[in-house]
């Protein structure tokens, strides 16, 4: 063709657009890996009241206190305290020992912790919860993300010239 260079037998016009698809390509991979190391790493959880009396070591939990025991460890969480979240660390015959991810006064505020460790004697629990994850909500979050990803995919794609306007003839300039 008069005009036109050959590169490894690809023309300029073959060039650019193999170029424009790649990054394309890139911008929607990067994308769609963003979004699901995102996801896998987040889920949604909850509380879910304990048939079991004994708890594992290292198993997440809220720890619901009676009026008595909220009295008791009042100089150790604060006041009003209604239940303490976190992580079971050691147990005995008297208390669990827990590191402690935050509180939650009768009120409803809640504090954020820092795992700092605690002990709370068995006679201070009124009932203890599980955190389990919670699958449906998080296959809906999972869902949303991964929709919201295709469309910013999408909308990128758009933005950075996804396709050929036909109006380039191969030739170049005089």
């Amino acid at each position: 063709m008069p005009g036109s260079r050959l590169v490894r037998g690809r023309s300029d016009d073959d060039t650019r657009r193999w170029v424009s698809r790649s990054r394309q390509l890139a911008t929607r991979t990067t994308v769609l890996a963003v979004v699901a190391a995102t996801t896998m790493s987040t889920g949604c959880y909850r509380y879910v009241p304990s048939a079991q009396p004994n708890l594992a070591l290292g198993e997440e939990v809220r720890v619901r206190l009676t009026s008595d025991g909220s009295a008791t460890l009042q100089p150790v969480v604060g006041a009003d305290v209604a239940a303490i979240d976190g992580r079971v660390t050691a147990r005995n015959d008297t208390a669990y020992a827990l590191t402690v991810g935050g509180t939650v006064k009768r009120a409803g505020d809640s504090a954020v912790w820092s795992g700092e460790p605690i002990t709370v004697p068995l006679t201070a629990i009124a009932g203890v919860e599980r955190r389990v994850l919670d699958t449906r909500k998080t296959f809906l979050v999972s869902g949303l993300a991964v929709g919201a990803a295709a469309l910013a995919a999408l909308v990128i794609s758009g933005v950075t010239g996804g396709g050929s306007t036909g109006s380039n003839t191969g030739t170049t300039p005089p």
